[in-house]
This record gives structure tokens, C-alpha cells and sequence, in this order.
């Protein structure tokens, strides 16, 4: 949950993510800031910089193989080294 999430859990599951999980489902309903601030009015309005790491290393070692309106699966490239330390929190 951006804002709410420390920096520290953020790096933990990227590393467990780039580490052990050969497919990723994105739900980009739940990973979108303006519809999650519905539910949680008073959440900041500026990006979340952990949240945007981790969706970078995501990005960066995940290839997506089927997308619908809201679900995406990415399957791990494994020729690509992914680092899940950023700046921020």
C-alpha cells in the first residue's frame, strides 16, 4: 500500500519477488494511487518512490505475457539481473 508501506517491506519483497517468483500477476486497479485514494482518502498525492522501485525492478526483470483491461502476467527474463535498491524511505 503506497504510503503506508515501509521502505525496508518494500526491498523485502522486491528481493523475494526477483528471487524466487518465476510469474507476476499485476492488478493495476490495486496499484493505481487514484483509485487506491478512494478507499484511503487521506493517502498522499505524490508517487510513492518505494513503491516506484519496486515497480521498476518488476519491470525491469519481468516480461509480460498476457494483459487484459485490468490484470497483467509477467513472466521472468531470467537474462536480466535485477537490483531492488533505490533511493528513498
Amino acid at each position: 500500500m503506497p504510503h503506508y508501506t515501509a521502505a525496508r517491506q518494500y526491498r523485502e519483497a522486491c528481493r523475494s519477488v526477483v528471487r524466487e517468483a518465476s510469474l507476476v500477476v499485476e492488478d493495476r486497479q490495486r496499484t493505481d494511487e487514484s483509485y487506491l485514494r478512494q478507499a484511503f482518502p487521506a493517502m498522499a498525492t505524490v508517487p510513492d518512490p518505494n513503491k516506484a522501485g519496486l515497480e521498476h525492478a518488476i519491470a525491469a526483470g519481468f516480461t509480460p505475457i498476457l494483459e487484459n483491461k485490468r490484470f497483467t502476467i509477467l513472466r521472468r527474463d531470467p537474462s536480466v539481473a535485477v537490483a531492488c535498491d533505490w533511493a528513498g524511505g
